[in-house]
């Protein structure tokens, strides 16, 4: 059993003077709000709290801001869910933790039809800011995270710092915790540009991290920040970090079990990656950004008349990655990064390029939508049991790198070499 609480604005007084009402509206009635069940105009028989008003209103617990939200709940006796059902609404910052004796979840996210990717300007970045529901901007750090055991979900959300050195999430104690997912949500920078780290887990004692689908967008200084060597797994699967002021993904130490698959950070300032030497492992796979640990201790050398698959990863002797998109038996032809055909079987993800991979790369304007042509080109692991949707709320089935499922280019009918030619041509080197 779940408790739902709502982060929005202080609701309007009910009126029984024939108003109209659309379910999902809130209303204050005698001290008590109430959400909206179906569309119908008030009247006497309608009003909230009474027989008649039963099958029309049913009362809602609402919270003005985040730090509300975080305090009602003390010691939850259930799992909580908070739901921002506001477009534009500010939820404020907050402090999160709890003491979590009766092993429950917490968890933050948007209501559907109001979340990021269902807002006027999407898919541009900068389009949307403040526009959407679950959105969070302050002056000083917008979420600390407290230990005590918690379990903590953030779904859908929107992260804007508002002035210098302000981080989106850091922890703010080293008390063991027991899951932290973060998942779908934006953490945008260029409102300040001399903001901190988006997520700064700097010493964090999570027994397990979770940081999937999310977008970061020109954050001041890393997109991610990870040093942890907390028991338990570390897991940052289809994010995209995007010009970050210094790196866009920085493993300082992790934990024994860890995985980086599927990730895009590119164009950052200082580099896109930087990975300790001893998390360098096999768990790092289909990553783009440059470096030749981008892919871990998986990747093997190219050889001649081997059959490949499609997903196979093998490296040049330079340590450049490639990513199998087209089935073969090798040869001389093909081969990775010097055969006079090897585009035709292979990506070069170390040195991709952000014009290759995103829809529009205008500053300010940016898309960062996987062009349609990269369907059966850019593809990534299968991370389901970490991942359900990707940024457009899409449910993952063809997995492929970073935050969207592109959509299957429909072959021309007729001549189809200019079709084959512009698919390639798109994301070549």
């Amino acid at each position: 059993m779940a408790t739902t609480r709502y982060l929005r604005s202080a609701p309007a007084a009910w009126s029984g003077s024939s108003v109209s009402y659309d379910e999902k509206d809130f209303v204050e009635h005698s001290g008590t709000n109430y959400r909206c069940l179906q569309d119908h105009v008030s009247s006497a028989g309608t009003e909230p709290g009474t027989g008649g008003g039963a099958a029309y209103w049913a009362v809602a617990l609402v919270y003005t801001t985040l730090a509300l939200w975080e305090s009602s709940f003390g010691t939850p006796t259930d799992d909580e869910i908070g739901v921002c059902p506001e477009p534009g609404y500010d939820i404020g910052h907050a402090t999160i933790g709890f003491a979590n004796t009766n092993d429950k979840t917490v968890t933050l996210t948007v209501e559907d039809g109001v979340r990021y990717y269902q807002t006027a300007g999407w898919p541009i970045v900068q389009d949307i800011i403040g526009a959407c529901a679950g959105y969070i901007h302050h002056t000083g750090d917008l979420v600390i995270l407290r230990g005590n055991g918690v379990r903590l979900y953030f779904e859908w959300l929107q992260f804007t710092p508002a002035s210098s050195g302000v981080r989106c999430m850091r922890q703010g104690s080293t008390s063991l915790s027991k899951m932290l997912s973060i998942k779908n949500c934006i953490f945008e920078g260029s409102t300040d540009p001399t903001c901190a780290d988006s997520i700064n887990f700097n010493t964090a004692n999570y027994q397990n991290i979770e940081i999937a689908g999310n977008i970061f967008y020109k954050s001041g200084d890393d997109g991610i920040q990870i040093l942890t060597n907390a028991p338990g797994t570390l897991r940052i699967s289809n994010n995209v970090a995007y010009k970050c002021g210094e790196y866009g993904i920085n493993i300082l130490i992790a934990p024994g079990t860890w995985e980086a698959k599927n990730n895009i950070a590119i164009d950052c300032t200082t580099a896109n990656w930087n990975v300790i030497t001893a998390a360098r492992t096999s768990g790092m796979a289909y990553n783009v950004g440059g470096g030749t640990f981008v892919n871990g201790g998986a990747v093997t050398g190219w050889t001649n008349t081997n059959v490949y698959a499609v997903r196979d990863i093998v490296a040049d002797v330079s340590g450049n990655a490639y990513v199998c998109y087209t089935g073969h038996t090798s040869a001389a032809a093909d081969k990775p990064g010097a055969g006079a055909n090897w585009r035709d079987y292979w990506v070069d993800m170390t040195r991709i390029t952000a014009a290759s991979l995103f829809k529009d790369v205008t500053d300010t304007d940016e898309d960062l939508h996987l062009l349609d042509s990269n369907y059966n080109v850019v593809v990534g692991a299968d991370q389901s049991a970490y991942l359900t949707y990707d940024m457009d709320g899409e449910t993952w089935s063809n997995w492929h790198i970073g935050a969207d499922q592109p959509v299957a280019p429909t072959p021309p009918t007729g001549n189809i070499l200019p079709y084959v030619m512009a698919l390639n041509a798109s994301w070549r080197a």
